[in-house]
């Protein structure tokens, strides 16, 4: 009788577990990001031209993120040398030419999810833009919108670049979108940075569990370390239902005596 009551205690406890909403918040610097991966656009040489559907891999879990412009092709540029502004020399840059919005699509993702994703943004021109990102799901859906504003003009190098990413309680994060300035000469015209991800840690997965320290910004602030396996929504309820079922079992065998 007693273990009956405590199955019975067990099972309701488990079914009283809230259904948890997925949440999404605005990120302003990398450090805060926690990145775990990135994408580097210097997999391709300087002033390489970057067609719709160019893929570039993630360093660390190997996720593709894929290039899609508004208009036309993206360029590779390089701080310092033949872009100005903005960024930190040398680094590698991913440029509109003019063609925005950027769309990034993430695919072979294995076992892990995107958890986080974001990046410095540049406007080509003055004065400092308002603009967006668009978080995206399975299919493109806009998962969420967040505004920012950001640098633009003519500027040394010296990363004063704005960072603007999000992150998502869900991992469901299949790619990004940063959309054109409001007003302006040339709103499609800007420029980021590499790409930073947080890549969800699974136990047993393609990074072997357990957590990984976070990536490092322009201002050589660290991130935050890789997060702990926990369950998920979609466990939580697996496990109400489980436990309502051996509570169930429990009575069908009490009755059948």
């Amino acid at each position: 009788m007693n273990s009956f009551r405590a199955l019975a205690a067990v099972g309701l406890a488990l079914a009283a577990v809230p259904a948890f909403a997925q949440t999404y918040n605005q990120i302003s610097s990398r450090g805060a990001l926690g990145a775990t991966d990135q994408i580097d656009w210097g997999q391709v040489p300087n002033s390489t031209i970057i067609t719709n559907g160019t893929k570039f891999e993630s360093s660390v879990f190997g996720v593709d993120g894929t290039v899609f412009l508004g208009s036309g092709s993206a360029e590779r540029r390089l701080a310092g040398s033949n872009w100005d502004g903005g960024f930190q020399l040398n680094e590698a840059l991913l440029w509109t030419r003019g063609g925005g919005p950027l769309t990034i699509l993430f695919s072979d993702l294995g076992l892990d999810g995107v958890y986080g994703v974001g990046s410095q943004v540049w406007f080509n021109y003055p004065p400092s833009r308002d603009a967006s990102i668009d978080l995206l799901g399975d299919g493109g859906a806009v998962l969420a919108n967040f505004a920012y504003s950001t640098g633009g003009g003519v500027a040394t190098n010296n990363g004063q670049a704005s960072f603007i990413g999000a992150t998502s309680s869900a991992g469901n994060i299949k790619g990004i979108r940063f959309n054109n300035a409001g007003g302006g000469i040339e709103p499609g015209d800007f420029a980021i940075n590499q790409l930073s991800l947080k890549i969800r840690e699974v136990e047993g997965g393609t990074n072997g569990g357990g957590t990984t320290g976070g990536g490092t910004d322009n201002g050589g602030n660290t991130g935050g370390g890789g997060e702990e396996a926990v369950p998920e929504p979609g466990e939580w309820a697996a496990m109400g239902v489980l436990g309502m079922g051996l509570v169930g079992l429990m009575v069908r065998k009490r009755r059948s005596r």
